[in-house]
């Protein structure tokens, strides 16, 4: 299976390399032309949160003309960027290729349909790696709770989405393919939802955060609200509704670990790095989808307009 992926940062950094070592044709774009040039003459550096760092030397270009069609494109941008690297990939889309959305937030799926139509190749995926660029070819993952999961925007599973998945097994992660990709999507948001803004208004790194009990009613609250609205969307959830108890106990195991850095959430390192976040497409995807279900959603309102405040504060500085 030949594999285009677009978007070289951490994911698709991360994913690009360990691909690459196992021997799957892939290649890594990316528009940043001078990361590009270093990647290509100096590799990536993969250092995992508790181990030896490594070295990779995938392929990366800046310019995907005279590549021909690939089986599947991954797109591993932030959401806001869906639809700008859909349409720099058309010179390796063709009718039959997969594309995939290996990002975070609700609502990227939509917009690969609007660019490329079919819903039937469009893939969701999402994985519980944490991630972090450390260098200028650096990247540093942290292995969460669970693995990488995927599945089709229309359709149940088939033989080339399982082969999709068996080289997914490269990235040090368990796999399972689904029949339906919303709910691919819908799962892993509650994770976002619950830790990312949270994180970004705090400051904190998850595992600092969850150990201070004054946390607990604003998890609660975020997490309270997902569940009331994928009840009225009908949505299947594969957390039990004692979710945020099992992360607090989580963390608390965990600060006991020293062997390791806490992960940071990706809306804390853009918050930090002061670049846009992802709450538009997390948080707020879930206050859209609770006032046209008519569910309540107060603290995710908040949590939301809190990181839209912070960031403009930063944007400004």
């Amino acid at each position: 299976m030949k594999i285009v992926i677009v978007g070289a940062g951490a994911l698709g950094g991360f994913v690009g390399a360990l691909l690459s070592e196992a021997g799957v044709d892939v290649t890594l774009y990316d528009v940043r032309a001078d990361y590009v040039a270093k990647v290509a003459a100096e590799g990536l550096v993969i250092v995992p949160a508790a181990g030896q760092a490594k070295e990779y030397k995938p392929k990366i270009v800046s310019d995907l003309a005279g590549l021909g069609p690939a089986d599947a494109v991954i797109i591993a941008t932030k959401a806001f960027h869906t639809k700008a690297a859909a349409e720099a990939a058309k010179p390796v889309i063709n009718d039959s290729t997969l594309v995939c959305s290996f990002q975070n937030g609700y609502g990227n799926l939509a917009v690969l349909e609007e660019v490329v139509g079919k819903p039937e190749r469009i893939v969701a995926m999402t994985t519980a790696h944490n991630f972090a660029v450390t260098g200028d070819n650096k990247i540093a993952f942290f292995m969460g709770v669970g693995g990488v999961d995927l599945g089709y925007m229309k359709g149940p599973k088939d033989a080339r989405l399982e082969e999709l998945g068996a080289l997914m097994k490269n990235l040090k992660a368990p796999v399972k393919v689904h029949d339906d990709g919303h709910e691919v999507v819908w799962n892993k948001l509650l994770w976002n939802a619950v830790l990312n803004c949270t994180s970004a208004v705090t400051g904190m790194d998850v595992i600092t955060m969850a150990n201070i009990e004054h946390i607990l009613p604003v998890f609660k609250g975020l997490a309270d609200e997902y569940f009331a609205l994928s009840k009225a969307l009908g949505m299947n959830v594969w957390n039990p509704p004692d979710f945020v108890d099992k992360i607090m106990m989580g963390a608390k195991m965990a600060a006991k670990i020293k062997t390791f850095s806490p992960p940071k959430p990706s809306m804390l390192q853009d918050m930090e790095a002061g670049r846009p976040t992802e709450v538009d497409f997390i948080n707020g995807a879930l206050v859209r989808l609770g006032e046209e279900k008519g569910v309540a959603m107060p603290v995710n309102r908040v949590m939301m307009q809190l990181v839209k405040t912070m960031e403009a504060h930063k944007t400004k500085a």
